[in-house]
This record gives structure tokens, C-alpha cells and sequence, in this order.
């Protein structure tokens, strides 16, 4: 569970960065660091269940789950960081590979089968990626929309 909590931080220094690097566009700085704060806000989330189940619970429940993407995602957005790129159009598809891959929902899942007072909890989180896709599509999709030809 540590692993995704430290997944969700590595999204949200990803957006802080994004945040960052386009301070001269207020509708992506706007965007990224709304998603910045929702990505802290998953990660208290994936704490918060850790604890609710306690280790005895939550051990067997997270070992059918994949942590080699889980850490592969992770180390995937530490370096797409180091590269510095400033191409909107690349770190916006970025973020849509990212939010797309749905890597949390299988512990989400997981978690609702094992314990159904904490599926709502994940429920919520699950419907804020699936936000988050939406926006970012919307958000490329404006972008393409304006740039120059």
C-alpha cells in the first residue's frame, strides 16, 4: 500500500511540475495544480484505508496486485520529470497515459471485494481519476483547438 500512496505523490509532483512549467498559461496552471491537490488528497485516501484495515488485512489483499507496474509507473514519471520537456502536447498525452492506465483501480477493486465499508471510499477515488482523464482529454483537446497551424 506504501508503493500506491507513493504512486499518487509521484502523480502529484508530476502535476506540481506541469503547474510549474506552464505558469504562463492560466488554464493549464489552473488544471494541473487542481489535479496536484487531488493527487495529495488520493494519496491521504490510500493511507487511510492502509490504516482502517491494518496490516493484517490489507497484507493479503494487496499481493495479487502487480507492484512491478505499480514501481515501473513511478520510476516512468520520475524521469519524464528530468526531462524538462515544456511540449504542452506531450505532457498533456503524458498525463492521459497515466490517468488512463487505471494501475490504482486494481487495488481499488481488490479492496471493495474484501472490505465494503471502505468501497465507497475507493469508489470516489476511482471516479476522480476517471475526472481527471476527462479533463486532461478536454484540456488537449482545446489545446490542438488553438494552437497555431
Amino acid at each position: 500500500m506504501d508503493r500506491v500512496a507513493q504512486l499518487e505523490q509521484k502523480a502529484a509532483d508530476l502535476y506540481a511540475h506541469y503547474a510549474t512549467m506552464f505558469e504562463n498559461d492560466a488554464e493549464l496552471h489552473a488544471l494541473f495544480l487542481r489535479m496536484k491537490r487531488e493527487e495529495v488528497n488520493h494519496k491521504s485516501q490510500v493511507l487511510l484505508q492502509k490504516r482502517l484495515l491494518g496490516p493484517s488485512q490489507f497484507d493479503p489483499l494487496i499481493k495479487p496486485i502487480d507492484l512491478k507496474v505499480v514501481d515501473a509507473t513511478t520510476h516512468a514519471i520520475e524521469k519524464y520529470i528530468e526531462k524538462e520537456s515544456t511540449d504542452i502536447e506531450k505532457a498533456l498525452d503524458f498525463a492521459i497515459l497515466l490517468e488512463g492506465k487505471g494501475i490504482e483501480s486494481a487495488y481499488r477493486g481488490l479492496l471493495s471485494m474484501q472490505n465494503s465499508n471502505l468501497a465507497k471510499l475507493a469508489k470516489a477515488i476511482t471516479a476522480g481519476d476517471e475526472q481527471h482523464l476527462i479533463r486532461l482529454k478536454e484540456m488537449r483537446e482545446r489545446y490542438l483547438n488553438r494552437r497555431p497551424a
